[in-house]
């Protein structure tokens, strides 16, 4: 924050100051009584006033490039993150396609495929007209055809 940094300053002035009339470098207790700040304060702020680098630095004055151009984000996925990520998409949308529509639909709503979150069974039911058992059993029936399918065998390879 703008106000520890001007406390750092005024701390590295007053070190610059006192080490050339001291003729040595003064200590945490002479620049307390001097700025009239604890110690134990002092030396936290000098701790932390690492050099401090902005983001949108240049990273030199002929390129247009900046520091955050070239930093990767952790959390972002890599490519072969994505690929595999719209490899299992296909994978199952193809899976899927070997099921009846209600079946499928049921699935995808359970799963929350293409959607914000998965549905209860119940929400299921209110949606397409159903009791929640007969979504349930629906469910388990389409489960168990993916199961048993040759494409299962594709989507397991994808559990790893």
């Amino acid at each position: 924050p703008l106000n520890r940094i001007g406390v750092i300053c005024k701390i590295e002035k007053t070190l610059a100051e006192l080490a050339q009339s001291f003729e040595r470098e003064p200590t945490e207790q002479e620049l307390a009584q001097v700025l009239h700040i604890s110690p134990a304060e002092i030396e936290d702020l000098l701790q932390n006033s690492g050099k401090h680098i902005s983001l949108d630095t240049p990273l030199d004055d002929e390129e247009e490039s900046r520091l955050i151009d070239i930093l990767e984000a952790q959390d972002a996925p890599g490519p072969d993150a994505r690929l595999l990520d719209e490899s299992l998409d296909k994978e199952i949308e193809q899976s899927l396609g070997t099921l009846e529509p209600r079946e499928a639909r049921v699935i995808r709503l359970y799963f929350g495929l293409g959607m914000e979150r998965p549905l209860t069974l119940e929400e299921i039911g209110v949606k397409l007209k159903l009791t929640r058992e007969r979504v349930r059993q629906i469910k388990e029936k389409a489960l168990r055809r993916l199961r048993h399918s040759s494409r299962s065998l594709l989507l397991r390879k994808y559990l790893g």
